[in-house]
This record gives structure tokens, C-alpha cells and sequence, in this order.
């Protein structure tokens, strides 16, 4: 079995210079550890009162970057539980089952264009197919014990070199299962990868493919949410 009961690290990382990221991070810090790069942010943060660990001094913006937080947040922690700042944890998640490694799940409409048509491309070819829709894990939340596996996942984004979605396009490889495995092994039961209230438009219509997913993987406990 890949469950176990552990009180696990929450990590965190900033990188960029996007002002709506830093928008979302909240001005009373929690007890987790920031991965930074950047001197601008790291600057931030401190002002905050973020615990931090600066990497390196750049703006470049690159979602490696959390495959790269989650290879050092397991030689410091060995374990933990990624959180992007739109990821809220409501309740306490102390001596809770969790699955190692996790992701959540969540989901694309068939019609949805995304404004690179190369990611387009990929959400097909990495997604698995459900009705009208496509479904990839969400790195909203991360959980890592036992191995590296940010180390494992950026040796699958150099073989793959992935457009964006790096982190979830690479765990869906690494998981090599169907759906219902993943659902049964790999998803988190803490939160979905997005509300069930969540909606694209598509044509000018609103679709919604998260309520349907959510129903698909079953009632959950929730621990977080994923605004």
C-alpha cells in the first residue's frame, strides 16, 4: 500500500515577477517554507514573514521550478506536502492517511483552445479521455514521502520537454496507470483539483467539467481548497 500516517512539511515556492501570484499569497504567514527565486522575492516574502530559502537570483518564470522545490523539500523534509498559494488547507491535517506521492485531479473540456495550441496538443496526448472532457492531475497539492520525486519528475520533463504543465503532464507519465488507478492510488483524498462550481467558456457557453469529475472520483474529506 502507498498510504501511510505521517504529520508532513508544507512547502511552498515563488518565482517570477507576476504580480497576480504574489496577489494570492496571504499577508499572515503559515508555517510553511518558501523555495524563492529571485532577490526581488525573496525581499517579499521576508517583509511577510515567510520562512524562505533562497535558490537563485533570477525573474525567470518556469513551472520546473516546483518540480525543483519538491527535490530540495525532500532533502530537507523527506516529507511533504507541496501547496501552490492558491491552495488553502481549512482544517488540520495532522496524523491523517495520506497517499505518497498524490496529486488531485482535474479537468479540460474537449473543445477548450488554450492560447498555445502546443499545450492543446498535449493535454490530449497526456490526458486521459472521460466523456466530453480530458483529465490531468492538478499540482495544486503535492504530497512526497519514501522518494524523490521532484528528482524523478524532472528526469521525465527533460526526456519529454514539456510546454507548460510541467509538473502534472510529467506525474501522469510517471503514474503510467489508467484513470480508476489513479483515482485509487494516486488522488489525493483531501481536496479536488478544482470546485465543483468551476466552469470554461467554451463557444460562449459555460461548461462544466469539474461537478462531473468530482462526481466521477466520489465524496472526499475535505482538508484543502483549491480556489
Amino acid at each position: 500500500t502507498r498510504i501511510s500516517k505521517i504529520i508532513m512539511k508544507l512547502i511552498r515556492a515563488l518565482w517570477g515577477d507576476k504580480k497576480e501570484i504574489k496577489e494570492e499569497i496571504p499577508t499572515k504567514p503559515d508555517d510553511s517554507v518558501v523555495y524563492v527565486w529571485g532577490k526581488d522575492n525573496l525581499d517579499f516574502l521576508k517583509s511577510l514573514g515567510y520562512k524562505t530559502r533562497f535558490v537563485e537570483d533570477t525573474i525567470q518564470s518556469d513551472y520546473k521550478f516546483k518540480l525543483i522545490s519538491l527535490d530540495l523539500g525532500f532533502k530537507e523534509f523527506k516529507e511533504c506536502i507541496f501547496l501552490d498559494w492558491d491552495c488553502k488547507q481549512i482544517k488540520s491535517i495532522d496524523n491523517l492517511e495520506f497517499n505518497s506521492p498524490s496529486m488531485p485531479l482535474y479537468s479540460y473540456p474537449k473543445e477548450y483552445e488554450f492560447s498555445n495550441p502546443n499545450i492543446t496538443k498535449q493535454v490530449k496526448t497526456f490526458g486521459w479521455e472521460l466523456d466530453d472532457f480530458y483529465v490531468l492531475p492538478n499540482a495544486c497539492c503535492i504530497t512526497v514521502k519514501g522518494f524523490n520525486l521532484g528528482k524523478e519528475l524532472l528526469s521525465i520533463h527533460e526526456k519529454y520537454n514539456f510546454d507548460t504543465l510541467v509538473e502534472e503532464f510529467a506525474f501522469k507519465v510517471f503514474t503510467n496507470s489508467t484513470l480508476d488507478e489513479y483515482i485509487e492510488m494516486y488522488d489525493s483524498p483531501y481536496l479536488y483539483g478544482r470546485e465543483s462550481s468551476q466552469y470554461f467558456w467554451v463557444d460562449g457557453k459555460k461548461v462544466n467539467t469539474a461537478k462531473r469529475l468530482n462526481e466521477y472520483i466520489g465524496k472526499k474529506q475535505i482538508k484543502f481548497i483549491h480556489e
